[in-house]
């Protein structure tokens, strides 16, 4: 079964931080208490909430959405296999984790977390992004 877990990208004071508690309670926010609880009330103008997708890089790094990953794979081109590289964006937890999932399982092709786009956005600058 796999492990669901969160982490959360505060807008105001630009830190992820891992989510250990969603409080659905609807409580009024208006700071971040410096815990690792999430509550509802931040609203997302405040926070952007993600989800571990299960999967793993090749150095056993966690798999979130918002993730940066760079692909390393074999891609069929004029009849000859290609080695390529390519960054993919880790947008939907359900769909981009299953591509991931497809492309890497029993293939040799791996995946490594580069960064993520709120603190490395700039590594989707100028490139092609997707599976």
């Amino acid at each position: 079964m796999r492990e669901i877990k969160f982490r959360a990208w505060l807008k105001e004071e630009k830190i992820m931080i891992d989510v250990s508690e969603i409080d659905f309670r609807g409580e009024e926010v208006s700071e971040f208490d410096e815990s690792d609880v999430f509550y509802e009330g931040y609203g997302y103008d405040y926070a952007e909430l993600m989800q571990y997708t299960g999967l793993k890089d090749k150095n056993g790094k966690e798999i979130y959405e918002g993730d940066i990953v760079k692909w390393w794979g074999y891609e069929a081109q004029f009849g000859r296999q290609l080695q390529t590289e390519r960054i993919i964006y880790i947008n939907d937890y359900i769909k981009d984790a299953y591509k991931i999932l497809c492309i890497t399982e029993d293939t040799g092709q791996t995946v490594e977390v580069i960064g993520n786009i709120y603190e490395d956005k700039h590594l989707l600058e100028g490139e092609q992004c997707g599976i």
